[in-house]
This record gives structure tokens, sequence and C-alpha cells, in this order.
């Protein structure tokens, strides 16, 4: 019998799902929703559910070099920030078009199934996609800055969003 079916849940906190030629298994708490507000920089927030932890400084354009784990605002394009999961009609500028991507459509072109789309964190400013941090496992692809406050020429201040792993600490006595 043939299952069409991307992903499947089995039991109440886990899923099992199908990347490219991988199988993935992810916990429930990974897909749930989270908001954060950054109200100062510098400032760090932990997403728990993700396991990441966002760094937020401000750093000199000899400081900027791009990479990875991290993404690059001009300081003065940014207000009232915010991290969150994708929603319905969110979409993003990008390649110096002015060209509206839509989220979903970018996404669905990256062959990602829906379980891992709840996984990336977005990057919003003045309620408009900034950008978005995609390398989350088993995805390693290029973050996305959006054209309307990527770094340029011009840019004098920058804001450095730098994602990392994020592991709870656990009680040492209770360690075997």
């Amino acid at each position: 019998m043939k299952n069409n079916k991307k992903s499947i849940q089995i039991g109440k906190d886990l899923f099992v799902w199908r990347f490219k030629h991988n199988i993935v298994l992810s916990l429930k708490k990974y897909m749930q929703n989270y908001t954060f507000r950054i109200n100062k920089v510098p400032d760090k927030i932990i997403i728990e559910n993700l396991n990441l932890s966002v760094k937020i400084n401000e750093v000199s354009r000899k400081d900027f070099a791009l990479n990875a784990n991290s993404l690059f605002f001009d300081k003065s394009k940014l207000n009232k920030i915010i991290i969150r999961q994708k929603k319905t009609n969110d979409y993003i500028i990008l390649m110096n078009t002015g060209f509206k991507s839509k989220l979903k459509k970018f996404f669905t072109d990256l062959k990602l199934p829906i379980p891992l789309k709840k996984m990336i964190p977005v990057v919003v400013s003045n309620n408009e996609v900034a950008g978005i941090y995609v390398n989350i496992f088993p995805v390693f692809l290029t973050n996305r800055v959006s054209d309307m406050c990527k770094v340029t020429e011009k840019t004098k201040k920058i804001i450095k969003m730098e994602f990392t792993k994020w592991q709870p600490r656990t009680n040492q006595k209770n360690m075997l």
C-alpha cells in the first residue's frame, strides 16, 4: 500500500517524516509556537523548543563577516524586532528586485516538509520578514536576509544575530 503522507505522528510526542532521502524523527516540542521580542541590543534569547540560543549584538564594519550561523542587518532599518515561526502570508524581498517571495513558496521550492517549516526561525521587523535562519538539521542552506534591511556600503551600524546550539543545564549530582 502506497502512503503519500509526508509525516506521521507516533504517540502524542513523536513525529516521523521524510526529507529527501532521510527519515527524520522529531519531538512535538520542536513544532510548538514561539515568539520573542527583542527589546534591547545586546540581548540573548533561548528558543528552548528548537534548542537554539540567539545572541544579538551591534558589530562594527571590521567585524562584519558572513557565516552560516549568523544573520546581519542594517540597524537603521530595524524596528520592533521579533523572532517567531512562519505565518500564513509571510513574504521576503530577495535579490535586489523588490519582488516579494512568499515564504510558503520559498519553503516549498526547497521541498521542506511541514514539520521542518515550523522549525525555521523568522526574524520580523516592522511587521515584515527581515530574515530567516535556515541552518537547522537536516537543511544546511544559506540564510536569507531581506533586501529591505540587508547590510550595504552605506550601512553605518550592523546588528548581528548569532544562532548557536543550546543545551539545558543538567544537575551534575544526578548524572551517572
